[in-house]
């Protein structure tokens, strides 16, 4: 499934790093992308950055929201959720 997350930037960095630190084959940014690099050529001050990440179980998908909360996210935060 393709998950979609709008991360604004006062989390995107913490995010990217507990991205990062993720250890499974069950997430995936898209493209392949590195999400920290992403975020460091990113040179605004104040951004929304629309994540697409491709999920290939619950377990990543959990793996995914732990991240996101785990950066100061919520839930209630992410302007778009698709599943």
């Amino acid at each position: 499934m393709e998950i979609n997350i709008d991360v604004r930037s006062h989390i995107s960095k913490q995010f990217a790093f507990e991205f990062d630190k993720l250890k499974t084959n069950d997430v995936f940014y898209q493209k392949n992308l590195n999400l920290t690099e992403v975020v460091e050529s990113i040179s605004a001050t104040k951004y929304t950055l629309e994540t697409k990440f491709k999920v290939i179980s619950e377990s990543g998908l959990r793996s995914l929201i732990e991240c996101y909360k785990k950066s100061g996210g919520g839930i209630w935060e992410a302007i778009s959720v698709f599943v």
